[in-house]
């Protein structure tokens, strides 16, 4: 009961983040225990697994974490640009750890030009989405989607007429990774969780996605965000079993699942 109480509260505070980075990895959870006497074993254990779901620790044995190196500047749109520097005067560096932040060019190389404009996705706690709501909707066209299963209908629906930046609230940030800009950044399985949502890119999006090499089906499943979704998924990997035996991602099907008797 304590631990599923804690696990309500928000992301670890910054102090224990930062006393989190200064130790060499790797590092054990006694480690982080001894660091902090004041917290009981179950509240470091939930601070862990956020920030592991944060993207900034990898777990790689019983008990034992790495630190995750943060990416290099990602390649942004130039709306992005604009949009990030109206939030870094005013985000304190724990809230943009929260987000992720990602564009149509990341979409680009599976969508082949569905998207006509250029927009913005933030995906982040929902107080601090409100903060980046009231500090962007003076410069720019701002839309607040429910969940992300909605973000495929409000990107090409006329309700929205002029936004360019999507803001979509998500308690869990697994399938992205670290920026040394300060937020985090989608992997190949967290947009496939995006492209599952979005039925105009369907299947052709998915397929090109899942036949990148260093996609893996195994962070696909811990990326999607609710079950309908997942259902989605393995509707999918059964439809290429059918029409596209020879897809790469059917070998990661039987590492996952072992002999598939769908």
């Amino acid at each position: 009961m304590i631990e599923r109480r804690i696990s309500r509260v928000t992301r670890p505070p910054p102090q224990f983040l930062a006393e989190l980075r200064s130790l060499p990895s790797p590092f054990t959870r006694e480690e982080v225990e001894h660091r902090f006497p004041k917290l009981s074993p179950s509240s470091v254990s939930v601070y862990l697994s956020h920030a592991r779901r944060a993207g900034l620790i990898e777990q790689v044995a019983f008990k034992t974490f790495v630190h995750v190196e943060p990416e290099e500047r990602p390649r942004l749109s130039q709306v992005a640009l604009e949009v990030i520097d109206l939030l870094r005067p005013s985000l304190l560096p724990s809230a943009l750890e929260q987000l992720s932040i990602w564009t149509d060019e990341d979409l680009a190389p599976f969508s082949h030009d569905a998207f006509v404009n250029p927009f913005i996705v933030i995906e982040g706690p929902r107080d601090v989405l409100r903060t980046i709501h009231d500090l962007v909707s003076p410069h720019e066209g701002v839309a607040m989607v429910p969940s992300i299963r909605r973000l495929g209908d409000a990107l090409w629906s006329p309700r929205f007429p002029g936004a360019r930046v999507f803001l979509v609230p998500v308690s869990r940030l697994e399938g992205t990774k670290p920026t040394t800009m300060g937020f985090n950044v989608p992997k190949l399985e967290r947009l496939l969780a995006v492209v599952l949502t979005m039925p105009p890119l369907m299947p052709e999006a998915a397929l090109t996605l899942m036949s990148r090499p260093e996609f893996r089906l195994s962070r696909a499943w811990h990326a999607i965000p609710s079950r309908r979704t997942a259902v989605v998924l393995g509707a999918l990997l059964q439809w290429i079993r059918e029409h596209q035996p020879s897809h790469l991602v059917l070998g990661q099907v039987e590492e996952e699942f072992g002999e598939w008797r769908w």
